[in-house]
């Protein structure tokens, strides 16, 4: 037998042992600072998996298929229909770390005023960054900037925060904004929350997905397969 066939096995061997001392490094139980990764899939209404639905005047119609949960709250007066996950203050991403928020949507319809649907995150000390979503466009209430997206379609966002003030926005995977959180006054809290949201306006709008937590940054290859392992241990937070 040549020397290379044995070599070519402990080199596998040996990655294969990698593999799983870091698969085991994610899975296991350990400080408070370690990486935690929270998702609704589209699985089933999000207050059947911890999230708290919150209502303010009339409800939105809702149906869940195929994966996407619609909002319909057209035939209303109005109101507030969000889910809301309290995310206590495990945020600020240690050093090789990146916090991560991702959601897919499609905005269908809006009524009775500029926007509607609304994906909006506070830190425990009270930097925040809200995004409220007309059919074609995004507004970033805190810095007041507009963002235009093709209307009719599914669109994936995704911020990422390396110090919880300042953030990368990305819309389909293209960087389109480099914001920071703005600082509000008031108490102590930590949440996520988003969904039908405006107020006096009404929408239609359709939800795949929404994923949050703090994760190693590797590249992004790599990163599909940290938050695969990740999600077999979702915090509840």
């Amino acid at each position: 037998m040549s020397l290379k066939k044995p070599r070519q096995m402990a080199a596998r061997r040996f990655s294969a042992a990698v593999a799983v001392a870091f698969a085991a490094l994610l899975l296991a139980p350990t400080a408070a600072a370690t990486p935690w990764w929270v998702a609704w899939e589209g699985n089933d209404f999000p207050e059947n998996e911890g999230w708290e639905r919150t209502i303010y005047g009339e409800p939105a119609q809702r149906t869940l298929e195929g994966g996407i949960m619609t909002l319909d709250s057209l035939g209303t007066t109005g109101g507030w229909d969000a889910y809301q996950l309290s995310l206590g203050d495990n945020l600020e991403p240690d050093p090789g770390e990146r916090f991560i928020l991702r959601w897919r949507m499609r905005v269908d319809a809006v009524e009775g005023g500029p926007r509607d649907p609304i994906v909006s995150f506070v830190t425990h000390d009270w930097w925040m960054a809200t995004f409220f979503f007309a059919v074609n466009k995004v507004w970033l209430m805190e810095e007041n900037v507009l963002i235009n997206f093709t209307p009719g379609e599914f669109h994936a966002w995704e911020l990422r925060s390396w110090d919880m003030r300042q953030y990368d926005l990305r819309l389909d995977g293209q960087l389109v904004r480099q914001g920071h959180f703005v600082r509000i006054p008031a108490g102590p809290v930590s949440y996520l929350g988003w969904g039908d949201g405006g107020g006096h306006s009404r929408s239609r709008s359709a939800w795949d997905y929404v994923r949050v937590g703090v994760v190693p940054e590797v590249e992004t290859s790599g990163l599909v397969v940290v938050l695969g392992l990740m999600a077999a241990r979702v915090r509840r937070l």
